[in-house]
């Protein structure tokens, strides 16, 4: 039974909307040189999402204003490209609920009746 792993709304600690594109060409910014095994941090602000991802000469970066802003801090490191496979299953305008219960426990993307789990990077 696969909803005995997708995270409880009662241990999301924070959550955001987004549109599918918006979270996807932010992921890409980050990551257009990332030589990181595909590693991106995500972290907010309240306001904001960051992405940042290592690269040769530093870090790749970029930032996101979702529609409605995180509901608590968030941060976590994420497989970008499993990210980016999420979204392109959704119309670029969708808006997309990302989930957060902590940078160990799996975050959970939702749309509609679309469920996606994306496992946290240690």
């Amino acid at each position: 039974d696969y909803k005995g792993v997708l995270p409880k709304p009662s241990e999301f600690t924070a959550e955001f909307t987004t549109t599918a594109g918006e979270l996807a060409d932010g992921i890409r910014r980050a990551t257009a040189v990332s030589d990181d095994m595909h590693r991106v941090t995500m972290k907010s602000n309240n306001a904001d999402i960051h992405f940042r991802s290592k690269t040769e000469t530093g870090f790749g970066t970029s930032v996101i204003k979702p529609v409605l802003p995180t509901s608590g801090p968030i941060e976590i490191d994420l497989n970008w490209k499993y990210l980016i496979e999420a979204m392109k299953t959704l119309d670029h305008s969708q808006e997309v609920v990302f989930h957060f219960c902590s940078h160990q426990k799996p975050a959970l993307i939702t749309c509609d009746d679309y469920r996606y789990l994306l496992m946290p990077l240690s």
